[in-house]
């Protein structure tokens, strides 16, 4: 490379991973098992902004229809 594109190239680059940083300040989802959970982890999992009220009210949801599609228990 030249002497010229050297710098130009790092500049493209460093550019390039700043906006890869700057899109990950999301906080990381992580899978949620109901099924294996503490209340302490609820708790975690909220003050991190791993999930939310409305996302545990929803896997509770989900579970108890599985169960009642599968089973007939008409919960």
């Amino acid at each position: 490379m030249h002497r010229k594109t050297v710098p130009s190239f790092i500049t493209i680059i460093l550019i390039s991973l700043w906006g890869i940083s700057c899109n990950n300040n999301k906080p990381a989802k992580t899978q949620f098992n109901i099924m294996e959970t503490t209340i302490a982890k609820v708790h975690h999992a909220f003050e991190n902004g791993g999930l939310t009220a409305r996302q545990l009210v929803q896997m509770y949801l989900d579970r108890i229809e599985a169960y009642d599609q599968s089973t007939k228990l008409n919960s």
